[in-house]
């Protein structure tokens, strides 16, 4: 009786969902040339060949690189009937032969039963059976040769195993193969004592019936089982899923029992390793997602929060504000959100909003025309027209001038920058992040800072922590400033005295990492051997250090007698510090920061 027209249908990879009829030979793989085309890159360009005749189907593999499997076994050539799968690559398909007179082969079903057995129950350990308990050795039957290649066969089709849908059909087909069985299934067992069919292969049998009891007890035992009527065999495969195998005559033997409780051994490790190749690719990739491109330093939990919300606004094109004290980089936050985000490959432009007077910085922002002013010899494209299609850093967004705030409304609002001199509006596309270390709120009360132009900044607001709050990231941001320091001045410097270290960790950083880099910078400048000690460190930092324990060495004396020297030159003045610093013949500024580091001001109040 002549085939009917057999169908290719693909059921995984790039290609699901397409299928072709199998008329004559159907050539598959990665070449555009194929029948079935497949862009998968596992495929060799010409991978394999289906092959109908009136008798019967044939698949060939064309010396492919990855090979052909039928049912989770490798094959060169093979028969294909009904409901074959073919695993090529990452792809699958299915053989389909949908003739009338054609009985399918049916799917398996599961059916539950929770019937006490009656009877005996053979149970077989994998530890006990004779393929690996060596004191039965000398009991294996001639026959055991062969059923060893076959274990062995099996374990070598596992290892190429990449997914648990590949390694269930390998097993599957193993096993009816090696127990002349008419159907198997590996089923799980979920916490509720619900059981599942993760995956099948019908032999002929319309259905697949196991039994609670047996089930229950094969997980418990961790042990293979055969029940007295010899119709069903059951092996553990892990904690929660079996393989089941049932026949109908000749029922099955003692030998078929060690077989299965082998294989399950067997495959049980198998599934621990793709169960752990899968978790890896998946960590991969949720590494690869989480990851972000930075210049940052530190692993801080605030610095780790610093890397969660930049990943998470640079996802947006919303408008940023940064807050927080100077130096504890803000810009580098805003180069962060900028090149992980959609703008990454469009321009980054920054310019401090305090760095310039007035009238300079309204055309360095807008731009301006030629002849707008004396000087203005051509035509100017400002910042905010140089960022388009990027982003614009506006940085001590709270110094800029109340005639620019409204100016700057304008082009948040609507989008367009008007240059100085200019009748034209120009349409832009930029994101804006703004920062600062003022008291905008306080500035709006006082009618410094607009209150509209604020809210249009302050859509995403985040409060950068300062140095001193985060204290654990100081030893890895001062090994990175010495050896970026290092290297520009030309220096071998091996790293940082545990001394000099304690002193770094001290201090309360008012400056934050600005004025550490600038710290270890002089450092390395000044220092004369290849470790920084804590002589090569600024003097502000020596003091601070030493108003914890006046008493520890020469700086810790030093300290005591300025401390002494201070305290009677305020209570000669009366606490006014101005006086004592004409006194002294210091800045202000500096015996205020000596007051400060020196802790002189709390013991003066304690003299009254």
């Amino acid at each position: 009786m002549a085939l009917p027209q057999p169908l290719l249908i693909v059921t995984a990879g790039v290609a699901r969902g397409r299928s072709v009829p199998v008329i004559g030979t159907v050539s598959i793989g990665r070449d555009t040339e194929n029948v079935l085309m497949i862009q998968d890159p596992a495929l060799s360009r010409r991978h394999c060949t289906v092959t109908a005749t009136p008798e019967r189907v044939t698949i060939h593999d064309l010396q492919s690189r990855n090979g052909v499997f039928v049912n989770g076994s490798p094959v060169t050539e093979r028969a294909l009937t009904d409901g074959d799968r073919i695993r090529i690559g990452d792809s699958a398909l299915v053989v389909v032969i949908p003739a009338a007179d054609i009985e399918m082969a049916p799917t398996v079903g599961l059916t539950i039963d929770d019937t006490a057995i009656v009877g005996t129950t053979v149970s077989m350990e994998a530890a006990r059976t004779r393929y690996i308990n060596q004191a039965t050795a000398t009991t294996r039957r001639p026959a055991a040769a062969a059923e060893l290649g076959l274990l062995l066969g099996l374990s070598d089709a596992l290892q190429r195993a990449s997914t648990l849908a590949d390694l269930y059909d390998t097993v599957l087909a193993r096993a009816l193969e090696a127990t002349a069985g008419t159907a198997a299934a590996i089923v799980g067992r979920s916490d509720d004592d619900e059981w599942n069919v993760e995956a099948s292969q019908p032999g002929g049998a319309p259905a697949l019936t196991i039994n609670r009891v047996i089930g229950n007890r094969a997980l418990a035992e961790e042990a293979a089982l055969m029940t007295d009527s010899a119709a069903m065999l059951c092996a553990p495969l892990g904690s929660a899923t079996l393989l089941w195998v049932m026949r109908g005559n000749p029922p099955f033997a003692d030998q078929d029992l060690q077989l299965l409780a082998a294989m399950g051994s067997i495959t049980a490790l198998a599934i621990e390793r793709v169960e752990h190749l899968q978790w890896l690719q998946d960590e991969n990739v949720r590494l690869h997602q989480a990851a972000i491109d930075h210049d940052l330093v530190g692993e801080s939990r605030g610095m780790q929060a610093i890397e969660t919300f930049i990943r998470r606004v640079a996802a947006t094109d919303a408008t940023v504000l940064l807050r927080g004290e100077s130096g504890t980089g803000k810009e580098l936050i805003a180069k962060a959100i900028h090149a992980n985000s959609a703008r990454a490959g469009g321009p980054f432009v920054a310019i401090n909003c305090a760095a310039l007077p007035e009238a300079l910085l309204e055309s360095e922002l807008f731009g301006h025309e030629r002849g707008a002013f004396t000087g203005a010899l051509a035509q100017q494209r400002g910042r905010l027209e140089m960022a388009n299609g990027g982003t614009v850093f506006l940085d001590e967004i709270g110094e800029l001038a109340p005639p620019l705030q409204a100016k700057l409304l304008r082009v948040l609002e609507q989008r367009v920058v008007d240059r100085v001199g200019g009748r034209h509006s120009v349409a832009i596309d930029v994101r804006v992040i703004t920062a600062t270390n003022r008291d905008l709120e306080a500035a709006m009360t006082s009618g410094h800072f607009r209150q509209d132009l604020f809210y249009r900044l302050n859509v995403v607001a985040y409060e950068v922590p300062p140095l001193r709050e985060r204290r654990e990231d100081i030893p890895l941001l001062a090994a990175y400033f010495v050896r970026r320091h290092a290297a520009r001045c030309n220096r071998l410097v091996r790293g940082i005295a545990p001394a000099a270290r304690a002193i770094l960790m001290r201090h309360d950083w008012p400056g934050n990492v600005r004025e550490l880099s600038n710290a270890l910078e002089r450092a390395v400048v000044l220092g004369s051997s290849d470790v920084i000690t804590p002589d090569d460190l600024p003097e502000s930092l020596l003091e601070a250090s030493s108003g914890h324990d006046a008493s520890r060495g020469f700086h810790g004396q030093v300290a005591a007698t300025k401390r002494e020297i201070i305290r009677e030159a305020l209570h000669r003045h009366g606490g006014n510090v101005a006086a004592a610093a004409r006194e002294l013949d210091l800045q202000v500024t500096y015996l205020h920061r000596l007051i400060r580091n020196l802790e002189v001001r709390a013991r003066t109040a304690e003299q009254g």
